[in-house]
Order: structure tokens, then C-alpha cells, then sequence
């Protein structure tokens, strides 16, 4: 996987940031290897690319493997708590993600796939709430699955 450069300015953004959460991402600022030195305070390293993040990583003792810094922009992001709550983010928002999900199919911002994701999450939480299957109300939406 290629991952893609980082177009943040590297090493200015906020050392405690959100963790994870949404779906979406608008860009990568940059990626952090955290460092847990012995007896010391932890702190990170940036970097423009994964691949110079990686090799930190794996030479620098203490050091964990690369975060990707995201930038989710203004209502761009959805949330779903423990409790099958929907939040729509309202403000940009910074998160470090997994670098992994960089890859997964769909995870970069576009129209399409926020209301995509919008209604996978309502028939989810509809079929949670209510006991009918997803595929059950899959088919109950019929004409309308042109809309996702």
C-alpha cells in the first residue's frame, strides 16, 4: 500500500489530539511515531511520509508503530458511541488513525460516501432497535437504495 504524503505542516499540530472515530478523512497532516522512552516523558517525531515514520519506528527503542494525523472537516465526520448513538461532527477535527485505516476502501472523503456511510449506519442502528434484520430492512428500502 502506498500511503499518502502528509500536507500539514509537519510538527505544529497539537501533541493530545481526538483518537480514532468517523469514518471519513479529508486529508493527512502528518504521521507520529510516539515515543515511550525509559524513565522519561513520552513524545512523538512527525514526519511527511509513512515510509520515513516506519523506519523511526523500527530503529528508535520505546518507539510505536506510525500514526497517521487526519483532518476531518466541518460536518464531514460521523461518529457511533457504545450506546448506537449517530454523531455528526459540526467542527473540524483532528484524530490520529490507525495507519491501516488509510487503506480501507471508502475511508477518503467524497459526498457519496458520507451518505453511504450515514444510511449503512441508520439501517444498522434501525435493525438494533427494532429486531428485523439488515437485510430485511435492506429490502424494505427497495426504490430507494439508488440514494446510497
Amino acid at each position: 500500500m502506498v500511503y499518502p504524503v502528509a500536507t500539514g505542516k509537519i510538527g505544529t499540530y497539537p501533541a493530545l489530539t481526538e483518537a480514532g472515530g468517523g469514518y471519513l478523512y479529508d486529508e493527512v497532516l502528518e504521521y507520529r511515531v510516539w515515543v515511550h522512552p525509559d524513565g522519561g516523558d513520552d513524545y512523538y517525531h512527525a514526519f511527511k511520509t509513512f515510509e520515513a515514520a516506519e523506519i523511526f519506528s523500527k530503529s528508535k527503542s520505546g518507539a510505536e508503530a506510525p500514526l497517521a494525523l487526519v483532518l476531518q472537516k466541518t460536518v464531514h465526520w460521523v461518529s457511533w458511541s457504545e450506546n448506537d448513538e449517530i454523531g455528526i461532527g459540526k467542527e473540524d477535527r483532528i484524530a490520529e488513525w490507525k495507519v491501516e485505516w488509510l487503506e480501507e476502501e471508502g475511508n477518503h472523503y467524497t459526498p457519496e460516501k458520507l451518505r453511504a456511510k450515514l444510511v449503512e449506519a441508520l439501517v444498522d442502528m434501525m435493525s438494533k432497535t427494532t429486531g428485523i434484520s439488515t437485510e430485511e430492512i435492506w429490502e424494505g428500502l427497495g426504490e430507494f437504495i439508488h440514494l446510497v
